[in-house]
């Protein structure tokens, strides 16, 4: 169904109830607006100002307030018969979105509410630069990838698919700046060669002329690239995917535009240019057709004045008589011959003078037939004329009506009524190119309100925020590295407290890999007296791309190395695959990386997996197809996450991430301490995980001495007289029972010891014995796990201090556990802090290793060299390193995060110590503290997954801290204000 008839449909189905309320004819166009669009995605629903636009696009003052004032009537007219108005629940932006919903037939205007909307499970599946349209795309990885999320039980749990650019840009014209993206696309032009670089007049391209005869050399079209698109998404989701498609702009779709809107322009000079000239030529035949007019009619009665004088003549045989009869008539028919002239001086000339010299009937009859002869040529002529002028005529209509269609928009209120001829120009460009898009996914059905060509688009899944802003930085062409630090810099904190700030920010384009970082969204200051922890996470993730890597250098290696998927490539730091994000709804955050060569290689095993399953289907042999059903499961296993070897589960191996813990460092009244975030961890993992190997560094504190910042001078605890105070309030409190007033001083004397540093190393190293981490360990390693211990900055750099974080640690596990080869030791004896690698091949199973398969080593080292992207700091710094690892692991930073490039995975471990005044001097925002765990497969074929999963503090505290919150909570708002007498 169309908009309009949709519309239509919609206006009747509650034309009865609008005539009820009295709906006028302004309302009418309003709810005609605001019904389409609520055709579009809520983001994308209209403001005032658009509104506005529409109703007086003269006037935004005052189409402002006539908007205003009709959407105020238009709800107190729905109100009053009963249709229910949304209220606006959030400043989500600077002013209220609205829409009328297409799918109510009573027509409900709804307010945009995105916080309000309740956090459910979150899937989305995430494809960035695939390329489509280009050799850079492998086909194959298409089919890799549906059957990867068809036999994974992933492809029904998707919600959603955001693909980030991927048609490619098919330049119009050939010249020395297009000439390589053209090769890139793997046809030739048109049966011609690339112009040499010096034949190649570049600076003529803003030539209409020059520009319409280039555009003709096209490599490929956009509607092939789309198509090629469209065959890969079908492949890869399936033509019943249920989830929604969502299509964001690129780089490259910035560019097509741009060709789009150049060509219109160039098309509009020409009409213009060619309308000119037809004017000029119409103007010639008007004025050749009204003087051979003239000259016919002319002819015409000059003839019938000459055949009357013939006839009366004829019977005169003297020539004196005749030159008599001649004067005569000539003086009797005076108006006659001056009609002639008036039409004809040349042939009224012509006449008079031969009709006074008529000697004779003869001579007479003669000049009658001339006369005749040339009556006909001029009719002649006259036709041919009049028939060039109808259809110069008729060009020009066409020309004119051409010239119109390039201002349709703004004549439909598309566009302010001022814009200029380039932006209707570029208005009309975008529209066509939205509409060519429409097809790259069949269900929308040529709707293009899922496609963004928004520089930076918000839009609400599920109740999350996503933010989606394909190319960081619009300001260049070239790929950068600086993605996630230039997504920190435009969320920092905003002083009104109205900045909005997405749960996920998205971009892609960038070199680096896949980089994933979630980050507070506020940093945490420090408030005495309140319980404070903004439990609000955002997660950055900058995507890799889905191309080939071994085209890409093709590409390089045949020179073709200017288009920016070739520079981001020898940029270094490459990554190439999909993402699947997930938000569980219940405060958990889950990420999956698959990469394309692994999806190559399953779209290479699909292939064999549907001849074998055609042939199971057709064959009606019993024992054949009793081995051909042996031989599907065989190769269905090969794209699972857990395959089945024998009726045995190869299950994924999981990590657990702890590190920079921290206890013996003090702790402020008013948050939750690092000793119970350690506890949940560790309860959390234990519940939820099963971990086969833990990883660890700077579990203790260490007596750390950084310049001003000495961590035994640091009490931050109360006073004797406070504690005094404070206890004789819980013992009077009416409001709770004994029991509580028991559990608050418990829990009050804990607290106020924890706000003291413990300054002994070993004190540190038995509350770590009693907390339960190395019992953990101790668990993991009983099932075959592994442990890995590294020494972290802080401890080897205690004062007067000669041991060492990891060696001391591995104390406190039991002698069998040192002594089996599962616990690694990774020293900084003699170092800042400890570093080293480890196998994971102690993990493979049975089958496994008489499959002589391997799960490669890892790398893991208290701090690497630091950079405002941390994950980006040791890419860089292991690269340098050339480390032959296939995992990589960092603490240090008490930051968290995930990525992988040239082959590598890199994490670090967010951290467990809470917000100190130290974060606040150097200008940090507050880490992200809590659980990571890291799972890998031990499918070979699956070389690259890896799946992160990180569990929030506040996920942790609702879950496995309920009484200590209240305690806290209680302590610190209730009783501390009135202790300090700010209460």
């Amino acid at each position: 169904m169309g908009l309009d008839e949709l519309v239509l449909q919609e206006k009747k189905s509650a034309e009865e109830k609008f005539a009820l309320a009295g709906i006028n004819v302004n309302d009418e166009i309003l709810i005609k607006h605001l019904l389409r669009y609520g055709l579009r995605s809520p983001d994308r629903w209209a403001t005032k100002k658009i509104l506005a636009e529409k109703l007086n696009p003269n006037d935004s003052e005052a189409g402002i307030k006539t908007v205003e004032k009709h959407l105020e009537e238009l709800g107190q007219k729905l109100e009053a018969i009963g249709v229910e108005l949304k209220e606006d629940f959030s400043d989500v932006y600077e002013e209220k979105v609205y829409a009328i919903d297409p799918e109510d037939k009573k027509g409900i205007l709804k307010y945009l509410s995105i916080f309000n909307q309740p956090k459910q499970e979150a899937t989305v599946l995430f494809i960035s630069d695939p390329g489509f349209g280009q050799l850079l795309h492998d086909k194959r990885s298409d089919k890799g990838l549906h059957y990867f999320l068809k036999f994974n039980g992933l492809l029904e749990k998707l919600d959603a698919t955001m693909i980030l650019g991927g048609v490619p840009w098919v330049p119009l014209k050939t010249n020395k700046k297009t000439n390589q993206y053209l090769k890139i696309l793997g046809k030739k032009v048109n049966g011609t060669q690339f112009p040499d670089e010096e034949d190649d007049d570049s600076s003529k391209v803003d030539d209409p002329e020059y520009f319409q005869k280039h555009v003709k050399n096209k490599i490929t079209t956009l509607t092939e690239a789309i198509e090629s698109g469209t065959q890969s998404l079908e492949t890869m989701l399936g033509k019943n995917f249920s989830g929604e498609v969502f299509y964001f702009f690129s780089q490259q779709d910035r560019r097509n535009h741009e060709d789009k809107a150049e060509l219109l322009i160039s098309n509009y000079a020409l009409h213009q240019k060619d309308k000119e000239k037809i004017e000029e030529k119409i103007n010639k035949l008007e004025e050749e057709c009204a003087f051979q007019e003239a000259r016919y009619r002319a002819a015409k009665n000059a003839c019938d004045v000459l055949k009357e004088l013939k006839q009366q003549v004829k019977a005169i045989k003297d020539e004196e008589k005749i030159k008599f009869k001649v004067d005569e008539y000539v003086a009797s028919n005076k108006d006659s011959l001056n009609v002639i002239l008036n039409d004809s001086y040349e042939v009224h000339q012509k006449v008079v003078s031969k009709i006074t010299k008529v000697k004779d009937t003869q001579e007479l009859g003669d000049f009658v037939n001339v006369l005749l002869k040339e009556r006909t040529d001029s009719k002649s002529r006259l036709e041919k004329m009049k028939s060039e002028l109808r259809d110069a005529l008729n060009k020009k209509t066409n020309l004119e009506k051409m010239l119109k269609g390039f201002n349709v928009y703004k004549a439909l209120g598309h566009l302010p009524g001022e814009s200029d001829q380039d932006s209707i120009h570029h208005h009309q460009a975008m529209q066509e190119y939205l509409k060519e898009l429409s097809n790259l996914w069949k269900k929308w059905g040529g709707d293009t309100s899922n496609i963004h060509p928004e520089a930076r688009t918000d839009l609400e899944l599920k109740g999350y925020l996503y933010r989606v802003e394909p190319q960081i930085n619009l300001s260049s062409d070239g790929v950068g590295l600086d993605t996630i630090q230039r997504q920190v810099i435009h969320l920092r904190d905003d002083p009104t407290g109205t900045k909005i700030i997405p749960d996920a920010y998205v971009s892609g384009y960038d070199a680096g890999g896949l980089r994933v970082m979630p980050q507070m969204k506020k940093r945490e200051a420090i408030e005495e007296g309140s319980y404070h922890y903004d439990k609000n996470v955002v997660l950055h993730l900058k995507l890799p791309t889905m191309q080939s890597e071994d085209w890409l250098e093709y590409c390089w290696r045949n020179k073709i190395r200017s288009p920016w998927d070739v520079v981001r490539k020898r940029k270094g730091l490459y990554a190439s695959g999909i993402v699947i994000q997930r938000f569980t709804g219940e405060g958990l955050t889950e990420l999956t990386f698959v990469s394309t060569k692994d999806l190559v290689k399953m779209g290479q095993r699909a292939k064999q997996y549907e001849e074998v399953k055609d042939e199971f289907e057709k064959t009606t042999n019993e024992e054949k197809k009793s081995v051909l059903k042996i031989k599907l499961e065989e190769l269905k296993n090969t794209f699972k996450i857990e395959p089945s070897h024998n009726g045995t589960l190869e299950k994924k191996i999981e990590i657990t991430h702890v590190g920079d813990s921290h206890i013996g460092a003090p702790n402020f009244l008013g948050r939750t301490t690092n000793y119970e975030i350690l506890k949940s961890v560790v309860n959390y993992t234990l519940e939820k995980r099963n971990p086969d190997a833990v990883i660890m560094s700077e579990i203790p504190h260490g007596n750390h001495n950084t310049g001003s910042f000495k961590s035994d001078k640091q009490d931050v605890g109360l006073l004797p007289t406070e504690i005094e105070k404070l206890g004789r309030l819980i013992e009077a409190d009416a409001s709770i029972n004994d029991k509580q007033k028991i559990t608050l001083l418990r829990y009050f004397s804990l607290l106020n010891r924890l706000t003291q540093p413990i300054s002994s190393a070993s004190k540190q190293l038995l509350e770590i014995a009693d907390s339960g981490l190395i019992e953990l360990g101790e668990k993991i390693i009983d099932k075959n796990g592994i442990g890995v211990l590294v020494s972290g900055n802080h401890y080897n750099d205690s004062n007067n201090q000669s041991h060492d974080e990891a060696e001391m640690l591995a104390l406190l596990f039991d002698r069998k556990y040192r002594k089996s080869g599962k616990l690694w030791i990774l020293d900084g004896t003699g170092e800042r802090d400890g570093r080293g690698q480890f196998s994971f091949d102690q993990l493979l199973t049975n089958y496994a290793k008489e499959k002589g398969q391997t799960l490669g080593k890892g790398y893991a080292a208290h701090s690497f060299k630091g950079a405002s992207d941390p994950i980006l700091g040791i890419m860089r710094s292991t690269e340098k390193m050339g480390l032959e690892v296939s995992d990589i692991y960092g603490f240090h930073v008490h930051q968290t995060g995930f990525g992988f490039a040239n082959g590598k995975s890199v994490h670090i471990q967010p951290g467990l110590q809470t917000t100190n005044k130290f974060v606040e001097v150097i200008g940090q925002s507050g880490g992200y503290r809590g659980s990571k765990d890291i799972e890998k497969s031990r499918n070979p074929q699956l070389k690259d997954y890896r799946k992160v999963i990180w569990a929030p503090q506040a996920y942790l505290e609702e879950n496995y801290l309920t009484e200590e919150i209240w305690a806290h909570k209680k302590i610190t708002e209730e009783y501390l204000p009135k202790v300090r007498g700010k209460k």
